[in-house]
C-alpha cells in the first residue's frame, strides 16, 4: 500500500517512488534556486578571498602560534576537512 502523500512528496524530484525504495537524483531547478536563495538569506555572500589549506600548511601555522605539531590527515571524499593532533608546547 503507497501513501500518497508520500508519494507525491517524492514525485517533485527527479528520482522514483516505487512503494519500497526511495530515492532521489537530482533535484529540480527551482528548488536548486530556492536553496541558494534560503543559503544567502541564512551566510550572506561568500567571501570574495579564501584560503586553502593543506595538512602541512595547517601544521606550520600551528607551530607558529606555539603548538608541537604530532598529526596531520585530511578526511572526505567531496567535501574536505583536515583533523590536526597537537599539543600546546
Amino acid at each position: 500500500m503507497q501513501n500518497d502523500v508520500t508519494e507525491n512528496y517524492w514525485s517533485r524530484f527527479a528520482g522514483t517512488y516505487d512503494g519500497n525504495q526511495e530515492y532521489v537524483v537530482g533535484m529540480h531547478l527551482l528548488d536548486k534556486f530556492k536553496l541558494g536563495l534560503r543559503f544567502f538569506k541564512a551566510w550572506g555572500k561568500p567571501p570574495k578571498h579564501t584560503h586553502i589549506f593543506s595538512p602541512e600548511s595547517l601544521a606550520a601555522l600551528m607551530q607558529d602560534v606555539g603548538f608541537d605539531f604530532e598529526d596531520a590527515k585530511l578526511i572526505g571524499n567531496r567535501s574536505k576537512a583536515v583533523f590536526i593532533i597537537g599539543r600546546k608546547a
